[in-house]
């Protein structure tokens, strides 16, 4: 991840309190807890199998646990390639994508 911040990651909350306030995130699916978490992350939404799916992006939730959960960058990322983004959590299962600023 640069250090630079990408505009997109700046929009996120934004983008999320209108999904949230239009009834949007409830229709994606998972724990209401952790989209919170992930609010700075998330791109939005998109339909997979018939069911709409939140799309986040992956530097920006390893950003979460490295902020919540004091980690260093590389443990984040370890932690996030095994226990977020291999879970599968059903019909709804998030969608990470690279949206890194180049």
């Amino acid at each position: 991840m640069t250090d630079q911040t990408c505009e997109h990651h700046l929009e996120s909350q934004d983008r999320f309190d209108r999904w949230e306030e239009e009834g949007g995130i409830a229709m994606i699916g998972g724990d209401a807890e952790e989209r919170k978490e992930f609010a700075t992350a998330f791109l939005g939404a998109t339909w997979q199998s018939g069911v709409p799916v939140a799309v986040y992006d992956r530097d920006g939730v390893i950003q979460v646990y490295v902020d919540r959960d004091g980690m260093n960058y590389h443990e984040a990322e370890e932690f996030f390639a095994f226990n977020t983004e291999r879970a599968y959590t059903g019909k709804q299962t998030p969608i990470f994508v690279d949206a890194s600023c180049y």
